[in-house]
């Protein structure tokens, strides 16, 4: 009776080790994309929809987002390349709470995907209402089917 209970043993943990293996193989096949926070835009109010996750135009690019310039230094909007890069957008519904969105991977997978995960950090209460977005600049050479991710 324990003799058959031995190659069982043995069989069930050369099955764990190839599953953990191959769990920590499908993590590897990823590739980070650099990327940049693009500064100082807003959304147009009078836009009436979300806007898309990727932007490849200036066009439309202009047609949700403004820019936000202020004084001093690191004051004038990021400068986007459209030639060259695109946006991925992400945006959450207005709201008056202090409302941060936070870039967390931008990774490409086997199958040319790419994902990007970001997070929400929510603060105190705000006499006004703002509508949350947040805006990254991708090189073009990386393709744009991309998800966005919440995490």
């Amino acid at each position: 009776m324990r003799l058959f209970r031995i190659p069982a043993i043995a069989t069930a943990l050369i099955t764990m080790l190839l599953l953990i293996g191959s769990c920590v193989a499908t993590k590897s096949s990823s590739t980070d994309i650099p990327y940049k926070v693009a500064e100082r835009y807003f959304i147009k109010n009078n836009t009436g929809k979300t806007p898309p996750t990727v932007i490849t135009t200036e066009k439309e690019f202009e047609s949700y987002f403004g820019c936000a310039a202020v004084m001093g230094k690191n004051g004038m909007p990021t400068i986007i390349d459209f030639d060259r890069q695109y946006v991925i957008s992400v945006t959450v519904p207005s709201t008056d709470l202090s409302t941060e969105l936070i870039p967390v991977s931008l990774k490409m997978y086997a199958d040319d995907k790419i994902d990007f995960r970001y997070r929400v950090k929510t603060g105190a209460r705000q006499s006004y209402t703002t509508k949350p977005s947040l805006l990254i600049i991708v090189d073009k050479k990386y393709g744009d089917n991309v998800t966005a991710i919440r995490e």
